[in-house]
């Protein structure tokens, strides 16, 4: 589940008294990339494999939006990036994995091998607010998603035709390992992986 304090963004940054919220597990599943726009007041959450932990009604590739209100907040799903044709890999539901069952013992044996390497890393978005960046984990990918129409209506979703993907070079040349590419920062009309 998500949980967060976040201020008064309309306090000109000095936040009053910070506000809590909690959105069930059951909603959006286990989560790790945040990104907070301000000038729609929502915040994107990814999906992300957590040993013996069950993910949301979107799978792997899932992002939902969280909107905080003053005393409460709601989740929904966004978008399941892979039915944009990002790939993101393929992991198994919450059953297949033997997760759901209370008081059940759980191996779990298939996130252990897919964690860092299949899916969605950090998520964040523009500094205008119109582009909702993430890190492609199968894929070594930044992917950039276009919700320009989705911020103006609330209901439009992003199509195919509104991805964008690029390839993280390995600049350094990890020796001994393999590059696993995982966070992110837009910041100022750039990107930084």
């Amino acid at each position: 589940s998500a949980r967060g304090t976040y201020p008064n963004y309309n306090d000109n940054m000095s936040a009053s008294t910070p506000k809590q919220f909690a959105i069930p597990a059951s909603a959006i599943g286990t989560t790790w990339g945040t990104a907070y726009n301000k000038f729609t007041n929502k915040v994107f959450v990814s999906a992300v494999i957590r040993r013996h932990a069950g993910m949301g009604p979107l799978g792997v590739g899932g992002i939902y939006i969280i909107t905080p209100t003053p005393t409460s907040a709601t989740a929904a799903p966004f978008l399941d990036v892979s039915a944009l044709g990002v790939d993101v890999g393929t992991f198994g539901t919450n059953a297949s994995r033997g997760l759901g069952a209370l008081n059940a013992r759980t191996a779990d044996p298939t996130a252990f091998s897919a964690i860092g390497k299949i899916g969605i890393g950090d998520l964040d978005i523009s500094d205008t607010g119109d582009t909702l960046y993430f890190v492609n984990l199968h894929q070594k990918s930044l992917v950039a998603i276009d919700i320009s129409q989705f911020n103006a209506d609330g209901i439009t979703l992003p199509t195919s035709s509104q991805v964008s993907s690029f390839t993280i070079p390995d600049l350094i040349g990890c020796v001994g390992g393999e590059m696993r590419p995982w966070g992110l920062k837009a910041y100022k009309g750039a990107v930084y992986v």
